[in-house]
């Protein structure tokens, strides 16, 4: 089988690299922030391995069928962790005590086989009314991870809609708006930010 080499690579490649962070806890065991790295990555190396062998036996259309749904689920934990108590400053993490989920990070699987799922057989999105619905798909998780705060991956996902929608063959003017309208929403946060930092020193 053709896959076996890429299969083989992947997992030597997760036993270099705990290998390597192992190393490197050893050698600063003083550092407490390093402690724990090893089991933290090897728990992430097992789900990882599980949700590829998820994926390769669960046929692309089950997964497909069930976009909308997992879709949801993370939009749900998305809205959950900015009512859980904040990790370093941020409400990006649910801390489930063995290790943290993110589910900003999340998002980018189920975000794109939703949008994917949605435009496979459509020609919609060749006009106006058809950009909306996969504009509203987009700009739900990147204003709740926006209010995380998480502006990196919140840039992730325009240029991402931008692009799926290219391919399916979109037509470039109307994709010319949905930056538009992408930069009008990412980036409208910031001059009340620096307002507010200025009303701060004033007072001071």
């Amino acid at each position: 089988d053709r896959s076996w080499p890429m299969i083989t690579a992947m997992i030597a490649l997760i036993i270099i690299g705990i290998t390597a962070i192992s190393v490197a806890e050893q050698a600063a065991r003083s550092n407490s922030i390093v402690q724990g790295s090893t089991f933290k990555q090897s728990i992430y190396a097992v789900l990882g391995i599980a949700a590829f062998i998820v994926a390769v036996i669960v046929p692309y259309r089950r997964i497909g069928q069930s976009s909308y749904i997992l879709f949801g689920i993370n939009l749900s934990l998305l809205v959950l962790v900015l009512f859980l108590p904040p990790i370093r400053n941020s409400h990006r993490w649910i801390n489930l005590r063995i290790f943290k989920v993110q589910p900003s990070e999340l998002i980018k699987i189920t975000y794109v086989v939703a949008l994917a799922w949605y435009l496979r057989y459509r020609d919609s999105y060749r006009k106006v009314r058809g950009l909306i619905l996969p504009f509203i798909l987009t700009i739900i998780p990147a204003a709740l991870i926006l209010v995380e705060p998480d502006l990196g991956t919140t840039l992730l996902l325009f240029p991402t809609l931008f692009f799926m929608l290219f391919m399916a063959g979109a037509k470039l003017r109307h994709l010319a708006g949905v930056i538009m309208l992408a930069a009008i929403v990412t980036l409208w946060p910031i001059p009340l930010e620096i307002s507010g930092k200025q009303d701060a020193l004033t007072k001071d």
